[in-house]
Order: structure tokens, then sequence, then C-alpha cells
């Protein structure tokens, strides 16, 4: 994949309206009626529906939903693998 083709995806992707990371960042693309755009925030609600699954290796698997604040729609749902430090056991993320 060459540079030219990773950057034209990218920004057709994060161009587009209520997209997961302006979500996460707390913006949303908005156009006016002359088509002008605008980030404003979104408000949103952060849950985790599931407890974490637990693989028993050190590494588990956590699911965490962002839902429109207003009319509770599903925004995003996204997740990672953790992976257990061995010194304190403490769960950091692996990816």
């Amino acid at each position: 994949t060459d540079e030219t083709s990773v950057t034209t995806a990218l920004r057709s992707t994060l161009g587009r309206s209520n997209n997961q990371f302006n979500i996460l960042l707390g913006k949303s693309n908005m156009s006016d009626a002359k088509g002008h755009s605008a980030l404003d925030a979104v408000d949103y609600t952060i849950s985790f529906p599931n407890d974490p699954v637990d693989y028993d290796d050190g590494m588990c698997w956590l699911e965490c939903r962002l839902r429109d604040a207003q009319d509770d729609e599903l925004l995003v749902v996204m997740g990672w693998t953790l992976q257990k430090r061995e010194e304190d056991g403490a769960w950091l993320i692996h990816n």
C-alpha cells in the first residue's frame, strides 16, 4: 500500500459526519444551509455492557459502547485487548 492511498482513505473516513474519531474527541461534523462545516460537541454516554472476556492466558477482551445522550442511539462499538502486567496484576491495553 502506498502512502497516497492510505492518506486518501483516512481523509475520506475522517471527513465523514459522526465518525468514531470525532465522537471520541467530542466533535461532530455538521454543515449549515450554505454547506459550511463546523465542529460541534457530541454529548454521549459511555457503557461497558459486558464483563471482560478473560482468556485465562494473561489476556482479556473489553467492549465499550458510546451512545447519544439525547436519544440513546448507538454511535460506536469498540473494544480492546488487555494484557495483565505480571508485576502487579494491572490490566494494560495491548491493542
